[in-house]
């Protein structure tokens, strides 16, 4: 079950679509396929049009124009030939055509959640909500579009129904536990994730995202839910990255160290591997190999300000005010603002 962390981190999981532009929404009606690509004026959908599959389903649904099931196809065709708005018309239809039919209502919503329209993906789905109070993939998804919109209260009870219908609901635990994470409460939302990897011990998200909440709270199974995550996909390079920093903040230096150095055997431009590499080299006052990190982080990030100051740092370490003062220029003139910076250049030059 992996999925990129950025994806809960910033956007979203687990959707029952997968689109990723934006939506636009017509008013839903029976029209054939060539009048909706025709009322678009985009050239890809008429030529989509011409689809003998297409053209097949627009010649049922004119004979049988109340078959819910037949807009739901249309509408799924569409989303592969990536007809967006023509799939909205359909998946909206047959929703209205069939309420007691929770696949139908999915889509149609997922579809205005895609579209960042979080009021009314909820609004579309609360309005058969008696049709489906015993069914826990309801609620958990109106528990999913209300912590998106931070209604904080309003997903949680939608959570915690689906949970009561269906304990071994692994994505309700987790977003309760993001709902938790979000407000700080990080004990909350540790017990949350940690019934989500119960449930699937390969959840690589859940793994991942215990790893961090443990870091906030400076506790070593940080290591152990980030070291999982690591054999359930070797390659990671989040997992690795977010071991190393605990063992950074926690200044367990050369371990770091170590796990830093293995990052970079699977990507060797992470620039921020290096950078901490020369920052924790500088705590540890090796400032040649300091240097050596700092100076390999500006060659991958060649426009990142910090890479510049604290190299110009290790050279006033190593007794080289000249070079030092060549960086902080280097790093003022990517960021003018640079506090540290400019006290340390009227520092040098007095």
């Amino acid at each position: 079950m992996k999925k990129p962390i950025s994806y809960f981190l910033s956007s979203g999981l687990c959707t029952l679509l997968l689109i990723t532009f934006c939506l636009c929404f017509i008013a839903c009606d029976g029209s054939s396929t060539a009048d909706k690509a025709a009322d678009k004026g985009d050239a890809a959908a008429a030529e989509t049009a011409s689809d003998p599959k297409l053209l097949l389903l627009d010649e049922r649904i004119a004979k049988d124009p109340d078959n819910a099931e037949l807009y739901f196809s249309r509408g799924n065709m569409h989303l592969r030939l990536a007809n967006v708005k023509s799939a909205m018309n359909d998946m909206k239809k047959a929703a209205e055509l069939a309420p007691e039919e929770l696949s139908y209502q999915l889509a149609h919503s997922e579809l205005l959640f895609e579209s960042r329209m979080l009021p009314q993906a909820a609004l579309a789905l609360r309005k058969n909500e008696a049709k489906h109070a015993e069914n826990a993939d309801f609620h958990s998804t109106l528990g999913k579009y209300y912590y998106y919109g931070a209604q904080y209260d309003s997903a949680q009870y939608y959570l915690d129904k689906a949970i009561a219908l269906d304990g071994k609901d692994l994505q309700s635990y987790f977003w309760k536990a993001m709902l938790f994470k979000d407000q700080d409460k990080v004990d909350e939302a540790i017990a949350s994730m940690n019934e989500s990897v119960k449930i699937d011990p390969k959840f690589y998200n859940g793994h991942m995202m215990l790893g961090q909440l443990y870091s906030k709270k400076g506790d070593d199974n940080a290591i152990k839910h980030y070291d999982i995550a690591i054999e359930l996909d070797d390659k990671s390079v989040e997992a690795n990255y977010g071991k190393a920093m605990f063992l950074q903040e926690q200044k367990r230096y050369d371990e770091a160290i170590k796990a830093y150095k293995s990052l970079l055997m699977r990507n060797s431009q992470h620039e921020d591997s290096f950078f901490n590499l020369g920052y924790v080299y500088f705590q540890q006052a090796k400032y040649d190999k300091a240097l050596s990190n700092f100076t390999f982080a500006a060659s991958t990030a060649p426009a990142d300000a910090r890479c510049y100051y604290w190299r110009a740092m290790t050279h006033e370490k190593l007794g080289d005010n000249e070079k030092a003062v060549i960086d902080l220029k280097r790093a003022l003139n990517f960021e003018p603002e640079h506090e540290r910076a400019l006290l340390a250049l009227k520092r040098l030059r007095s």
